[in-house]
């Protein structure tokens, strides 16, 4: 299953749920490819270390990581199937962000609630 999300500048990014064959055969590359130098660089210094074995281990939690980090990068998740991945992966979403109000001015350059009261003259 694909999950999406999106920041507050419109960019949108994409996450599969489940194993990642790519991470099995190409390792840290995968990190590098998604935007992430750190992670990438140590899955492949542990990669070499392991004799490619972490790999196998890589190919099950890199979704997961993928996901937390744009969490963490100031993603929110939009479209359907959050609500499983994140019991799936013990993540906690965070909420969407709410559309910032609107000024609504009236005909005299006044915002709609800030009426002054004029004197009345005697």
């Amino acid at each position: 299953m694909r999950l999406y999300m999106r920041n507050d500048l419109g960019l949108t990014r994409e996450v599969s749920t489940g194993i990642s064959i790519f991470a099995l055969f190409f390792g840290g590359l995968v990190f590098l490819v998604r935007g992430m130098p750190v992670h990438g660089l140590l899955w492949i210094v542990l990669s070499m270390f392991t004799s490619g074995l972490s790999n196998v281990v890589l190919m099950v939690l890199i979704n997961r990581i993928t996901a937390v980090h744009y969490l963490g990068q100031g993603y929110y998740p939009t479209g359907p199937g959050w609500d499983k991945a994140a019991r799936k992966w013990n993540i906690i979403l965070p909420a969407p962000p709410t559309p910032p109000r609107q000024i609504v001015r009236n005909g005299f350059g006044q915002t709609a609630g800030s009426r002054r009261r004029r004197r009345r003259r005697t």
